[in-house]
């Protein structure tokens, strides 16, 4: 055993010399590539009698990174580059798959012409050897002959032609099926039946000799973990616009209406959370709030526009969350439709409402004003507010702003005020007829004494008996 002898007339046992690295000599064996090892779990060192496990913790195949085995091709991908959240990462290697149906293919390699047909004589159930008919037509399966994949025909068995005139010396030393070296797995790995895996995304490997397909452990939240990752912080998440629960092996972009935890630091942000109202959230992982005039009631928005303007006679500071957040004041200002502020009135002007409705937000007698009007005749207007002009006085003008500016009613005449309508010209109304007189200023006619009669404004008796002025005692 481990030996071979490959000429005649041998006469010490150690015969032609001891079996190649790779491979291995049970007794009576006549090549040095008699048997090939095996699989990826088995090693075969130099004078091998029969295949060794490969220890745990140590490999002897890197994973995806040797052609396909026996019954399998690969299939090829587009090389091109695809993007995982903030990070570009490439297309893993092109899989393996089964060799169509009906074929086999005994030996490593990536080729779809490796897998063979099988002939009229022979079938395959696992697509790596085929196996022998008894003949053409009997189906049944034979003992006397084996398939030599080699010439594509089958063999049949006879005294002088044995499995032994069929070594494995076609065979690749160092190949999939001629192990002789093992290797202890390296940290980010871990290494299964003598293959070595990375680390998966989101677990980290932080050990050598590593058999465990989970590793040491998940990554850290506000880290990612990419394939054959060697620490739980591996990489930090990024910026605002990602971020990395446990577990992640790539950033996960903030969706729109979310933004990413504000607790976090800004390259290690661990979650996102639902826009709440008064902000909005366009996607770059920040909350902004609404801007001044506009609402937002609802949740998850987007954009600046939020739910729209804050209505008349009502504004809105950053992050309101109604469209009557607050009532615009007193008379001395008002509001129009989104308002940030309140406007003050106008000298000269006093505030009003376009459409006057009591809501819930109501705060009283002119809170919610949303226009300015120019005071018109008869009146003066001074802080937002309307006044008459006094009994006894006019106002012909518009935008009064002080009392001054109404005038004295002219003698003879007389000027009304509220309720009734607001006097606009010195002469609104004549005072009456001879039994009334109406001096300057006067607000109603006055009735004459007794004992007195009355005079028009040029002191005579006679003419303009509509408009007398005074009252003279009788001589």
């Amino acid at each position: 055993r481990g030996h071979y002898g490959n000429t005649s007339g041998l006469f010490t046992d150690d015969c032609s010399g001891i079996c190649e690295a790779g491979w291995y000599c049970p007794t009576a064996s006549t090549n040095a590539r008699q048997v090939a090892c095996g699989d990826e779990n088995h090693i075969c060192p130099k004078g091998s009698s029969s295949p060794q496990p490969v220890r745990d913790g140590y490999y002897t195949t890197i994973f995806n990174e040797e052609p396909c085995r026996p019954g399998k091709f690969r299939v090829p991908l587009p090389e091109e580059e695809v993007g995982v959240s903030s990070v570009r990462a490439k297309l893993s290697k092109d899989s393996c798959i089964l060799c169509p149906a009906g074929t086999h293919k005994p030996l490593s390699g990536d080729s779809v012409s490796l897998c063979l047909d099988c002939g009229s004589r022979a079938y395959t159930t696992d697509g790596i050897k085929c196996e022998c008919y008894q003949s053409a037509t009997d189906k049944k399966l034979s003992t006397k002959s084996f398939y030599d994949w080699i010439s594509g025909t089958c063999v049949d068995i006879t005294d002088k032609v044995t499995l032994k005139d069929f070594p494995d010396d076609f065979l690749e030393p160092g190949g999939q099926f001629t192990k002789a070296v093992e290797h202890p797995c390296e940290v980010a790995h871990y290494c299964k039946e003598g293959i070595r895996h990375k680390c998966t995304g989101g677990t980290y490997g932080g050990k050598e000799m590593e058999t465990n397909s989970a590793c040491s452990g998940h990554c850290d939240a506000g880290y990612y973990c990419p394939e054959a990752s060697s620490s739980p912080t591996q990489n930090s998440c990024g910026s605002a616009d990602v971020f990395c629960p446990p577990k992640s092996s790539s950033p996960t972009y903030v969706k729109q209406g979310y933004y990413s935890n504000e607790s976090d630091p800004v390259d290690k942000k661990t979650s996102q959370h639902l826009c709440p109202p008064g902000y909005y959230c366009p996607g770059d992982g920040l909350r902004y709030q609404c801007p001044a005039g506009r609402y937002a009631a609802s949740s998850g928005l987007i954009d600046s526009e939020c739910d729209g303007e804050c209505k008349s006679g009502y504004f809105c500071k950053p992050g309101s969350t109604s469209p009557l957040q607050s009532p615009c004041g007193n008379a001395t200002v008002y509001c129009p439709k989104a308002s940030t502020v309140p406007l003050l009135v106008d000298q000269g002007y006093y505030s009003a409402s376009e459409i006057y409705s009591i809501t819930a937000n109501y705060a009283g007698p002119n809170a919610t004003h949303d226009i300015q009007r120019e005071c018109e005749v008869g009146y003066w207007c001074h802080d937002g507010i309307k006044f008459y002009c006094p009994q006894g006085t006019y106002g012909d003008e518009t935008g009064s702003s002080n009392l001054d500016q109404c005038e004295p009613c002219e003698d003879g005449f007389y000027c009304r005020s509220q309720p009734a309508p607001p006097t606009t010209k010195e002469t609104q109304v004549e005072c009456g007829d001879a039994s009334k007189y109406c001096p300057q200023g006067s607000a109603e006619p006055r009735d004459v004494d007794l004992g007195y009669y009355t005079l028009n404004r040029f002191g005579k008796e006679e003419g303009l008996e509509t408009q007398r002025t005074s009252q003279v005692v009788c001589p």
